[in-house]
């Protein structure tokens, strides 16, 4: 006899993977994902693009410093002249506080892991770098030296650089430095330059449109790569049909929780479920009502899964597994027994069971009783998970033995 379909229980555990699949549909125009897949994406920018700080940082100060040589050699021939306090406070002065604050962000900032601070230190030393950058090539300008008018433009565009910054980062950002470029033509460029004034702020409007163009693609390609790349992540490491962890994330996983049981010398303890009569059911109730049972019982069982490092896992089949952290295996086949308390609650029918005229399971229950100190690699990793599953199969099976919905450690 089928059954009706049941509804999806275990929906939220498969949350990440619709939610990534929605953003995906929506095409995301307005480059933002709902929390926390944007906190995710944001980290993920600005740890993918830590390098790219770095090497611009050095590149800019190489420029800069190269930069200052030539202000030396220029301040030659007017160091007897009127013109020389202008050169001084207008070239030297913002040429060197650009070079202290590049020097100052590379040494502090570069090398910090707080995401927040880095990317403060890359905004921070775009506008000096941009803001002493218009100053000294007006200043270069008021006294006839040879100048470079281009650079306001170039700056502009190097605010929307992939260093880290999100699009409405670097638009704020080079918004912040057209206005900065547009007071100082207005406050420092004299009359009478080269370039007139509504030329320069023009070429930066242009700049900053074309670069915002370009960031605003460039962007849009990451986040969609960022959402394809997270959907296979989730779906390499996940069972489609309960949204539990599979066999691979778990083996991914064990090393980590190895390492830090030894670290933190506590116990480690894995169950191993498995739904009585589950062929019985199937037969009876048709694929569907199996596939529900399957779900509720994800359900309950991530529901155990309560610390960081714990596991709820899907092994295959009607076979499910729980790995805990600093927890021993009587401990847990105590919350085992209350998982199996839980689905007596719920009573779901199961007419062709000899046990009981609901659905039951059985569980086996092993345990370390403190991870050994010492380096532990992938190989004692697997090893150990090895030796543990089969100690936890073999409670199992002697659960089954035993007349099964009963749990043995």
């Amino acid at each position: 006899m089928a059954s009706d379909p049941a509804p999806d229980t275990t929906a939220s555990l498969r949350e990440p993977a619709a939610q990534i699949r929605a953003q995906l549909e929506s095409r995301f125009w307005h480059l933002r994902f709902p929390p926390p897949l944007e906190q995710e994406f944001i980290a993920f920018l600005r740890e993918s693009q830590r390098n790219i700080q770095l090497v611009l940082g050095g590149v800019a100060l190489l420029m800069i410093v190269g930069f200052s040589l030539t202000d030396f050699a220029l301040y030659g021939p007017v160091r007897d002249t009127p013109a020389a306090p202008a050169f001084l406070w207008g070239v030297f002065l913002p040429r060197w506080l650009c070079i202290a604050s590049l020097v100052a962000g590379l040494v502090w900032g570069g090398p910090s892991d707080n995401l927040r601070l880095r990317t403060f230190t890359v905004a921070g030393l775009f506008a000096i770098v941009g803001v002493t950058t218009f100053i000294t090539t007006a200043v270069y300008g008021n006294l006839g030296l040879p100048n470079v008018t281009t650079s306001y433009a170039l700056i502009i565009v190097a605010a929307f650089m992939p260093c880290g910054l999100l699009f409405r980062e670097s638009l704020a950002l080079g918004l912040l430095l057209w206005a900065a470029g547009l007071a100082v033509v207005q406050l420092v460029l004299e009359p009478g330059h080269a370039e007139p004034g509504w030329l320069l702020v023009s070429m930066m409007l242009v700049a900053l449109v074309l670069a915002m163009s370009s960031a605003y693609m460039r962007e849009h390609a990451l986040r969609e790569q960022f959402l394809l790349r997270s959907l296979v992540d989730w779906e390499a490491g996940h069972d489609p049909l309960t949204g539990l962890a599979n066999r691979r994330a778990l083996a991914l996983a064990v090393p980590t929780v190895l390492r830090q049981a030894a670290r933190e010398k506590v116990p480690v303890a894995l169950a191993v479920i498995d739904v009585d009569h589950f062929k019985a059911y199937n037969d009876h109730y048709g694929h569907q009502g199996g596939d529900e049972v399957l779900r509720q019982l994800a359900q309950h069982l991530a529901g155990y899964a309560r610390r960081p490092l714990d596991l709820a896992v899907r092994m295959g089949g009607e076979e499910f597994a729980l790995l805990c952290y600093g927890e021993g295996a009587e401990s847990l086949a105590g919350r085992m027994r209350q998982m199996q308390a839980g689905l007596r609650a719920q009573a779901l029918p199961h007419a062709e069971s000899p046990v009981a005229a609901h659905v039951t399971v059985s569980a086996g229950v092993a345990g370390l009783p403190v991870v050994g100190a010492g380096k532990i690699s992938n190989d004692d990793a697997a090893a150990v998970l090895d030796a543990l599953y089969r100690d936890a199969d073999a409670l199992l099976y002697r659960a089954k033995n035993e007349g099964r919905d009963r749990v043995v450690c």
